[in-house]
């Protein structure tokens, strides 16, 4: 017997059934305001039987987006997404009209780590990593959609300031800037399993003595003038390649968690979170000494345990609550979440009063993971809260934290909701308002008291799971698995203008301008399927009555390619009349 495609040998059915399954989802969800009115970087996915034929192990779409980031021009009603994508290119997408304006060839490897650095006042830097184990720095125009880069796709208006050439030994998968008190820094880390410090104050004071004309068009002889950023420091505690940072943005008042244990210093604090592929999550402090020569130091405050392998994303943010303090001031708390692959989501609180005292929390067994022992000169932080899903978390975000960067009565609507989401490609919106169980166990038992709960973890530890969330709704999004989600500050509530179906060209499209009181959160997210997605806050917590729109109809009207389920059967034959004899020969034996 043969096979109909090379690429079904030895494959399993369920194999060949994720397979037929991605290539379904991907013909369903390639357009429509219901599937977050997607952006296609490149090509859609047209070939459906050799998607199925790939099955489990098809790679994504043509051009995978592996980071993005939401730029805001607060001297407009206009925002932007900068995404970094497998093929080497950064492109600048205009997140109203779906169109792309600007796109560069940043690297000659996949980029994997992008992060954006304001400068000053109408001046953004962005920062890009690739495999090619380098970090270069490029101008971002100071307008995101224009008269000139409506009417054609342009690339000249981005320009590349310096590389840092070997900026690590592996690839650099994570990129994080960290700019409070005067203190400039970036850091660094991937494969290597180093996190690295760098020194940006110079780059800064450089960028804010040029002038606009020069900053609008940097030449090659300027920008051989840019200072190379030095490198402060190496943290080599890790034992693991390194996946994410993340740290919380200063409040009025408020920088973050305390740095308990250390008696007061001249030398400004950062509190960093780092993350690796064995479910290392670690709070550090970053110590700058400016006076005389320029050093870092990084010292470990202490460990965040519970996770049992790789985690992916942290997500930091203030949680506003309901009681306000003595001063009749909103009450803020500091909020840490992690998504892993272990297949749960976990909440940390730094600042709670168990944390302090080392005590309460879910008992998480003796080590983070099977990645060492439990580092830092404070005791160990547990999980106050943990969602179980049914497949790895890829992403979190807790739309609590939005009201600290928009104090908006639509905010509180959304205090009590978290999106996830997972390998499917789907996203899942949860109530953690609603003290029960969660996803994975909600027939097995019932925790709506709010009492721990004993479970097992994967090396068959015991652990406390405590109160999970209800799942609100899962919505079909991205066909392959979800990589990013960010929140968008929206200055419209009409409907978005359907976007050009595949993103290699940009087109001019007439919005008009919002009215102050048309602002609503929205989200983005960006997957391995090749498309950038945006989803309405308010809909996903409660969907929108059911209103198509003629683009809706159109696309709902074609019939999506059919799939050729024989090459998946072929793989997997049915035996013989002879063949079954054999073995019902065999069976009789025993």
């Amino acid at each position: 017997m043969q096979a109909t495609s090379a690429s079904s040998l030895f494959q399993s059915t369920a194999s060949l059934e994720i397979g037929l399954s991605r290539a379904s989802k991907a013909a369903r969800t390639s357009a429509g305001s219901q599937y977050g009115s997607p952006i296609w970087l490149g090509r859609k996915q047209e070939d459906l039987n050799a998607l199925a034929e790939g099955a489990a192990g098809a790679d994504g779409g043509a051009d995978k987006v592996l980071a993005l980031e939401v730029e805001r021009d607060e001297g407009s009603d206009e925002a932007a997404a900068w995404v970094a994508s497998s093929g080497g290119l950064v492109r600048r997408i205009d997140l109203e009209t779906g169109t792309i304006t600007h796109s560069v060839r940043a690297h000659n490897a996949p980029v994997s780590g992008l992060c954006l650095y304001p400068v000053t006042a109408g001046r953004t830097l962005l920062v890009t990593s690739s495999w090619d184990k380098s970090i270069r720095f490029w101008t971002v125009p100071p307008r995101l959609h224009t008269r000139a880069s409506a009417s054609k796709h342009v690339k000249a208006s981005l320009q590349q300031v310096l590389t840092i050439k070997d900026a690590g030994s592996d690839f650099i998968k994570a990129l994080h800037v960290l700019s409070a008190q005067d203190q400039e820094v970036l850091l660094s880390g991937g494969s290597d399993k180093i996190v690295r410090v760098w020194d940006l104050a110079p780059l800064k004071a450089w960028a804010a003595s040029l002038q606009d004309s020069q900053w609008l068009s940097i030449s090659s002889a300027e920008s051989s003038h840019a200072p190379q950023p030095a490198m402060l420091h190496a943290f080599r505690e890790h034992t693991r390649p390194i996946t994410c940072f993340a740290s919380f943005a200063p409040r009025l008042g408020h920088h973050g968690p305390s740095s308990d244990g250390h008696a007061a210093t001249s030398q400004p604090t950062h509190l960093v979170y780092s993350a690796d592929s064995m479910g290392k999550v670690l709070e550090l402090e970053l110590s700058l000494q400016r006076e005389g020569a320029i050093s870092a130091r990084v010292e470990v405050k202490r460990e965040l345990v519970g996770n049992e392998t790789g985690v992916v994303d942290l997500s930091a943010g203030w949680r506003a609550e309901e009681d306000e303090d003595e001063h009749g001031e909103v009450r803020w708390t500091a909020e840490l979440w992690t998504a892993s692959h272990d297949k749960v989501a976990r909440l940390y609180l730094p600042d709670s009063e168990t944390a302090a005292s080392g005590t309460g929390g879910l008992r998480a067994a003796g080590s983070s993971s099977r990645s060492g022992q439990v580092l830092g000169r404070l005791a160990p932080l547990d999980p106050s809260r943990r969602i179980e899903h049914s497949s790895y978390v890829k992403v979190v975000l807790p739309l609590a934290h939005l009201a600290s960067h928009r104090p908006d009565p639509s905010s509180e609507a959304l205090r009590d909701i978290l999106v996830t989401g997972e390998t499917d490609g789907d996203l899942r919106v949860w109530d953690l308002s609603s003290q029960g169980v969660d996803q994975v166990d909600e027939s097995k038992e019932d925790t709506s008291a709010g009492q721990p709960v004993t479970r097992r973890t994967i090396q068959g530890e015991a652990v406390q799971t405590g109160p999970g969330a209800r799942l609100i709704r899962a919505m079909e999004a991205h066909w392959h698995e979800v990589i990013v989600i960010r929140p968008w500050w929206r200055d419209r509530t009409r409907p978005l203008p359907e976007p050009n179906q595949e993103a290699t060209e940009t087109r001019e499209i007439k919005v008009e301008a919002a009215k102050a009181n048309q602002c609503e959160w929205w989200l983005v997210t960006a997957g391995l399927d090749g498309s950038v997605r945006r989803w309405r806050a308010a809909d996903i917590i409660t969907p929108a009555p059911s209103v198509q729109k003629d683009s809706d109809v159109a696309s709902a009207s074609q019939k999506p390619p059919l799939i050729d389920k024989g090459a998946a059967k072929k793989a997997d034959p049915e035996m013989t009349e002879e063949e079954e004899r054999e073995l019902q020969e065999l069976m009789d034996e025993d």
